[in-house]
C-alpha cells in the first residue's frame, strides 16, 4: 500500500504525550496509593462483617433458645425469645457501625 498523498505524517508532539502518558508513578504516589488501598480493604472488611454478625447473633440465639426449651419443657417460647436477643444484638451492631461510618464520613470532609 502507499502512503496517502493528502494526509500529513504524524506529528512527534503527538508521541510526546504518549510518552509522558506513561511515565512511571513516584515513590510517594505509590506508599500514598498502598496507604488508601490498606485503609479501603479494612473498611470494607469491617463493613463486611456486620452481615455475617447479623447470622451469627440470631442462629446462637436459636441454639440457646432451643436448648433451653428442650431442658425446660417451654417450646418455642424461650427459642423466640432468644432469636428476639440475637436479633436485637445484632441491630444494635448494626447502629454503632453506622455511627462509626458517619463519624468517618465527618472527619474525612473537615480533612
Amino acid at each position: 500500500m502507499s502512503a496517502d498523498p493528502q494526509r500529513p505524517p504524524a506529528s512527534p508532539e503527538g508521541a510526546e504525550e504518549v510518552v509522558e502518558q506513561t511515565t512511571e508513578p513516584t515513590p510517594e504516589a505509590e506508599a500514598r496509593d498502598r496507604a488508601e488501598g490498606k485503609k479501603m480493604l479494612k473498611e470494607a472488611g469491617s463493613y463486611g462483617a456486620i452481615g455475617l454478625e447479623f447470622g451469627i447473633s440470631v442462629v446462637i440465639g436459636y441454639f440457646i433458645g432451643n436448648w433451653l426449651d428442650q431442658r425446660l419443657g417451654t417450646v418455642p417460647w424461650l427459642t423466640l425469645v432468644f432469636i428476639g436477643f440475637g436479633v436485637a444484638s445484632a441491630a444494635r451492631s448494626l447502629v454503632r457501625a453506622a455511627r462509626r461510618a458517619k463519624r468517618q464520613l465527618s472527619q474525612g470532609d473537615e480533612e
